[in-house]
């Protein structure tokens, strides 16, 4: 499910306070044209994520993932240093951008348990 779908669950409990969280996955279900109704653990997760839900910009709520904020600070930092490179002829390999992008993850204020990790072919 996108995120506005999420949110639209969330307007329909919200207007229909009586449904239960089944009533609300058999909805969502025949609403978005599910292949299944989800199951009651994912719509109570929906409703307790309305507040950020309500918040997301019209490009996030349209996708199922939204990136972090800090993930896409790291990537314009990293592209910046990749640019900055190929512009002064230095070559950059994937094990270079890797380091940098572990150089600069505490100069971001990462916790070292919320970093991604950093693979040859990217991270989430």
């Amino acid at each position: 499910m996108t995120k506005q779908q999420q949110l639209f669950i969330c307007w329909k409990s919200g207007k229909n306070p009586d449904m239960t969280n089944r009533q609300l996955a058999e909805w969502a279900a025949t609403e978005f044209n599910l292949s299944k109704a989800p199951v009651k653990s994912p719509i109570l997760g929906i409703l307790r994520s309305r507040p950020t839900l309500e918040t997301l910009s019209a490009d996030c709520l349209g996708k199922k993932e939204c990136r972090r904020a800090d993930f896409l600070q790291r990537e314009a930092v990293l592209a910046e240093f990749v640019v900055r490179a190929e512009n002064e002829g230095v070559p950059v390999s994937s094990g270079v951008v890797v380091s940098f992008a572990r150089a600069i993850k505490g100069e971001l204020g990462e916790r070292t348990t919320t970093a991604p990790k950093f693979t040859r072919t990217g991270w989430p």
